[in-house]
């Protein structure tokens, strides 16, 4: 576990048998006030799972981007996210990303039956994502 001013990063790498289309779970807990970040360009697709005491579940799917971007972390934010990679996104979602180019696509807070208790442990947020997405695989 890493803290990186003030903010609370962890990172885990799938099991095997997805290393093919997951390059990385990863968890980023804001327990303090606001921060503001750059997000950099990493050449992947990622699955966000974000909330906070003040706005309910929010599930983005947050496509590739070409140059950094700034944004704020509201205080007591907590962030889960698979990052794919990236030719194994259209494969498990079922959908084209193609227009996500330096975009976002809000997806319904319920995606894949997740809620907020499923916050409470990131092993366990790995877990039960890893077995989603054997099941996307296989349909």
């Amino acid at each position: 576990m890493n803290k990186i001013v003030n903010l609370i990063f962890q990172s885990q790498k799938p099991e095997f048998s997805l290393s093919d289309f997951v390059e990385s779970f990863w968890m980023l807990d804001n327990p303090s006030e606001h921060k503001e970040v750059i997000l950099l360009p990493d050449g992947r697709i990622d699955l966000i799972f974000s909330q906070s005491p003040t706005e309910p579940l929010h599930v983005v799917l947050l496509g590739i981007g070409t140059h950094p971007e700034h944004v704020i972390i509201t205080e007591k934010t907590k962030i889960f996210a698979v990052s794919f990679n990236l030719l194994a996104t259209e494969y498990i979602l079922h959908q084209s990303i193609s227009e996500l180019l330096n975009s976002a696509k809000i997806l319904p807070a319920d995606f894949w039956n997740f809620n907020i208790e499923d916050f409470n442990d990131f092993k366990e947020f790995c877990e039960k994502v890893s077995i989603q997405i054997k099941k996307e695989l296989s349909t």
